[in-house]
């Protein structure tokens, strides 16, 4: 009986050995991440997947202005500038408040100038850059600048006074010029003035002169002289006119010339109407401060020698004394009598020794 129970084992436990091993296969390929397919193989394994690498941008280029607009006209380099990391062409155009315009362009290069000394001096101008690099990218800028204005020389005028007075040198317009005549004009008579003066429109009246030269009998005159000038154009007046000793005496002997001191006859009384003509004389000689001057006496040969000499010498000292007695410093004026010793007319006729019978100045 025991025989028999053994037999009937064997088969059973075959069965059990083949499901184990079926078992033990599927949780194998599951491990493996596979699946049987339906004929009962094995599904081949997936390719695995590419790993992509993203490519990093390239950069632009670096455009960038180098330097702020600064017109310098004169200059030989140029007052615009700007540059790139690579090389790149350019256009540059320009209008000025003038009218005028222009454009340049070039390249391609790193470093781009422009040349803009020959712009109209003292404008203002708008401006348009751009850079291109080979790869067609651009940069533009625009703005304004203003050209230095032109170096200007200050004006220069010399007026010379006299008997003629002559304008000479430089003014910068038409206006200057005939404000400049007209104010000699006014001081010395239109016949009087000779006006040379050139209009130079490289000149400014700014930082001008003028310079008054010449020589004038009085101290009166030489004042009048520069303040004639005075306040035209803003222009600086510098008075260098001499006061001339030389030229008061002429004007005292013109006054006395038209109009002759009377005295008394065989007196060294000074006649009423002849007062006028010595006050003018004192207004002279208080005019010019600087100038002595010898007042001398003569007479027609009528009458003895020394009484001619004592009435000169007493007619000069009479008009010495009114002349004193009207202001003039006494240490100023000398008197002397010259009798009949120097004619200057005919003493043979009426007309000749009127003549003779005068007061003479002389500067001393």
């Amino acid at each position: 009986m025991f025989d028999d129970d053994d037999d009937d084992k064997e088969p059973f436990l075959l069965v059990l050995g083949v499901l184990a091993a079926v078992i033990g296969v599927v949780i194998l390929v599951f491990m493996r991440g596979n699946t049987l397919d339906t004929g009962g193989t094995v599904a081949a394994a997936p390719e695995p997947e590419e790993e992509v690498v993203e490519e990093e941008p390239v950069a632009a280029p670096d455009l960038a202005w180098a330097a702020a607009p600064a017109a310098a006209v004169g200059l030989d380099s140029a007052g615009i500038s700007f540059a790139s990391n690579v090389d790149s062409s350019y256009t540059f155009e320009y209008e000025g408040s003038d009218g005028s315009s222009g454009s340049e362009a070039g390249g391609p290069a790193t470093d781009h100038e422009f040349d803009i000394s020959g712009l109209t001096p003292g404008t203002e101008y708008n401006w348009t850059a751009t850079i291109t690099d080979e790869a067609g990218q651009t940069l533009t800028d625009s703005g304004t600048f203003t050209t230095d204005a032109p170096e200007l020389t200050p004006s220069d005028v010399t007026i010379n006074v006299g008997d003629e007075v002559v304008l000479e040198g430089t003014v910068p317009d038409e206006d200057t010029k005939d404000a400049l005549g007209s104010a000699a004009i006014a001081q010395y008579g239109e016949p009087a003035v000779t006006n040379n003066l050139v209009v130079d429109e490289g000149t400014t009246n700014e930082g001008g002169s003028i310079r008054v030269i010449g020589a004038v009998g009085t101290d009166a005159a030489k004042d009048a002289a520069g303040a004639a000038f005075e306040g035209i154009a803003g222009m600086d007046v510098s008075n260098d006119v001499d006061v001339s000793g030389d030229l008061l005496v002429a004007d005292l002997n013109e006054l006395f010339q038209l109009e002759p001191i009377q005295f008394d006859s065989g007196s060294a009384n000074i006649r009423a109407e002849s007062i006028p003509t010595l006050d003018a004389a004192a207004e002279l000689l208080l005019a010019n401060t600087s100038a002595n001057v010898n007042i001398e006496g003569h007479t027609d040969d009528q009458g003895p020698d020394d009484l001619n000499l004592t009435l000169s010498q007493d007619r000069a000292q009479a008009v010495l004394d009114f002349l004193v007695g009207a202001g003039v410093d006494t240490s100023r004026l000398t008197a002397a009598g010259f009798g009949e010793a120097n004619p200057i007319g005919d003493n043979t006729t009426d007309e000749g020794r009127q003549q003779n019978r005068r007061i003479e100045f002389k500067l001393a």
